[in-house]
């Protein structure tokens, strides 16, 4: 125990409450929330990830301080306001790499596991357990890189990514085995996934090693998902901005052996980050993950779909607010996870870009139908520009649906002029909506989100007919956006169309053959998208 040792544990019991930022109404209808906001437990041009979780109305969180040398678990009540905090060294390097998934209540204790780093990876990552009071650390312990031959001269580390537990005495834990060979300058990432008890014995330990061995940043472990037929599966690849594959990956619940791998192409151009899998229980998954569509990294859409217990996709469709009536540029959207909601549909959340950064939140079906797409941010926007930057951006990193079906979000925001970085929680109703109700700043849901949408002929030769039939009669205020998309990413049709016209004819003549993505749009909801052959 004797990281323990080097560890000294400060213990700060506010006993005032935090000021609550009252945010107005935006000028934008769709920011409209009004987020609740911690600004002490980091500080000055720090962005690191923000884990959190609730239990029993209690919101719980884990970040650096402003120095970056304190590691800092916190204790809100429901509505956002610090309750206790605990701050304390991480150990004697200092620096680490945050985990946002890795923070649960179990048995009435808390734990939490983070990597310190070393250059190029830290060789062991943190394992914590606090009580629910934050008094002190009850334990801490060391989970290891296991012994491996790389057949080469390098350095070994592991970085946690994500844990789960799945047992009221047993949690996972997945994320990379590093290696950086020496002395050539790329990094060689290996998938793990490691069961651990509760005491911080690590009952087994599994490694996929990466086939491609010229491949840096290879198996990322970035999620689990703890299937009903006896499986584990783990996806990743969880890079911000990543030219990787997409991988999804099934071992054997009992003892961790690996059952099979899948790697997964983007469809509509550069590479895919971020995947996602939920349990349909029925035989299928629903998976989600962000697609990059330009290799700026200034465009990606999130594709989703079902995949069955092989991992074969059987499916997809994609969400993202890529049409901005309001500017030239393009908003995309990143996927930070991925759940099943208690009505049976399905919601992600993360952050979206576009001449700034802020939080959104989309709910669909699971035929893939949008139902509704809301964006967040703090601190109001300024008047300059097409696209106005806010003075406060932010992100969403981890979030849940609370049992009274509203959505609560934790992530960080930062003032664009101070650099101040701060904790972020936001909690919106089950409709995505604040206090301040959807009505009242012209969110309703879409009257064509359930709409019967019909794109034909397919293929065609020029003219293309899309119509729909609506449950509800559209109102005159009305639009739908159509793009089409080619498979560089690129934009090469847009237009709006009145939808009390209930459909249009586009002659595509002048666009050269070959496959396209079509969009349909509506108050910033994905309609409908279909892969549309253009055969002149």
């Amino acid at each position: 125990m004797g990281l323990f040792a080097q560890m000294n544990a400060i213990s700060k019991e506010r006993t005032w409450l935090l000021s609550l930022f009252l945010v107005l109404a935006f000028t934008f209808a769709s920011f409209g929330q009004a987020p609740y906001v911690n600004t002490i437990h980091q500080g000055m041009g720090v962005q690191p990830g923000v884990g959190a979780t609730y239990h029993k109305g209690k919101i719980y969180t884990a970040s650096l301080t402003s120095d970056i040398q304190y590691y800092n678990i916190a204790r809100f009540d429901s509505t956002g306001q610090l309750e206790k905090e605990l701050t304390f060294f991480t150990d004697s390097l200092r620096v680490f790499q945050n985990c946002a998934k890795c923070t649960h209540v179990q048995q009435n204790n808390l734990y939490h596991v983070v990597t310190p780093m070393l250059n190029p990876e830290a060789p062991y990552a943190l394992m914590y357990k606090f009580n629910l009071g934050l008094d002190s650390i009850q334990k801490v312990d060391t989970l290891w890189v296991p012994p491996i031959d790389f057949g080469i001269d390098s350095t070994e580390g592991i970085v946690v990514w994500s844990s789960s537990f799945d047992s009221d005495s047993t949690f996972l834990l997945t994320g990379i085995v590093a290696a950086q060979p020496s002395p050539a300058h790329q990094y060689r990432y290996d998938l793990f996934l490691a069961r651990v008890d509760t005491n911080f014995n690590v009952l087994w330990m599994k490694v996929v090693y990466d086939n491609n061995l010229l491949r840096p940043f290879g198996l990322i472990g970035g999620d689990i998902e703890i299937d009903a037929y006896g499986g584990i599966v783990v996806t990743g690849n969880p890079y911000f901005w990543s030219y990787q594959t997409g991988f999804a990956a099934r071992f054997r619940a009992s003892d961790g052996q690996l059952l099979w791998k899948r790697e997964y192409t983007p469809d509509l151009g550069f590479g895919i980050s971020n995947m996602f899998v939920v349990d349909n229980q029925d035989g299928t998954y629903q998976y989600a993950m962000n697609e990059w569509t330009e290799s700026t990294g200034s465009g990606c859409l999130v594709k989703y779909g079902e995949m069955d217990t092989m991992g074969n996709l059987l499916n997809s469709h994609y969400i993202g607010n890529r049409f901005n009536p309001n500017s030239p540029g393009l908003r995309s959207n990143f996927a930070q996870d991925f759940l099943r909601t208690h009505d049976g549909n399905y919601y992600i959340a993360g952050v979206a870009f576009a001449g700034g950064q802020f939080g959104f939140g989309a709910k669909f079906t699971r035929t893939g139908d949008s139902l509704w797409y809301r964006e967040y941010t703090h601190g109001g926007w300024s008047s300059n520009g097409p696209v106005p930057p806010p003075l406060e951006q932010g992100w969403i990193e981890w979030f849940t649906q609370k049992s009274d079906s509203s959505f609560l979000h934790v992530g960080w925001n930062i003032n664009n002029y101070s650099q101040v970085v701060n904790t972020w929680i936001l909690n919106t109703d089950k409709y995505g909506c604040d206090s301040l109700g959807c009505e009242t700043i012209g969110l309703e849901e879409s009257t064509l989100a359930k709409a019967q949408w019909r794109i034909h002929p397919n293929p065609t030769s020029n003219l293309l007919h899309i119509s729909f039939e609506a449950s509800e009669p559209p109102t005159h205020s009305e639009h739908f956006n159509i793009q089409l998309i080619n498979m560089q990413g690129q934009v090469v049709f847009a237009q709006e169309y009145d939808v009390v016209t209930q459909g249009c004819a586009l002659s595509l003549g002048h666009l050269p053959s070959g496959m396209y993505n079509l969009q349909v749009w509506n108050q910033g909801q994905l309609m409908k998208t279909e892969k549309l052959l253009l055969k002149l």
